[in-house]
């Protein structure tokens, strides 16, 4: 496959990739919040969410925009439902925001694009990801 060829494949595959970015910020995200919190029977948002792994000592990472549950009652229903949404929150940032940039990388390995190609695609991918999926640049609901 010719240089000029391979580049409108990615250029194509990244388009796609903002274009259903976008299409998840503006539409999808709070349709699939809205029905895991029907289904939980709570409200999912997004929030400030604390992701320290360091229960007994005082390093901790500053917390991180996720989805959580504003849920009340018995403190298992609580631990349940909290469990349940952030699953939901890493599924979705895995199959919608990770799969498709690591499948570009990875058709672009096996079908020997050219190394410039497949570097010059990394940079969007990377400004994609992290605007758009991450969580960084949200605000809290």
């Amino acid at each position: 496959m010719s240089v000029p060829v391979q580049i409108i494949f990615s250029a194509v595959w990244l388009v796609a990739y903002l274009l259903m970015s976008l299409r998840y910020q503006r539409v999808w995200d709070a349709r699939m919040r809205g029905a895991l919190g029907r289904r939980l029977n709570t409200r999912v948002g997004w929030s400030k969410v604390d992701i320290s792994e360091a229960a007994l000592t005082d390093d901790s990472d500053a917390p991180v925009m996720a989805w959580h549950a504003d849920s009340d009652g018995p403190l298992l229903r609580q631990l349940g439902q909290g469990l349940l949404v952030r699953a939901a929150y890493l599924a979705v940032i895995v199959l919608l925001g990770a799969v498709p940039p690591l499948a570009l990388i990875g058709l672009q390995v096996l079908l020997g694009f050219h190394g410039l190609v497949v570097l010059a695609s990394l940079v969007p991918v990377i400004a994609i990801f992290s605007l758009f999926w991450v969580g960084t640049y949200r605000q809290a609901e």
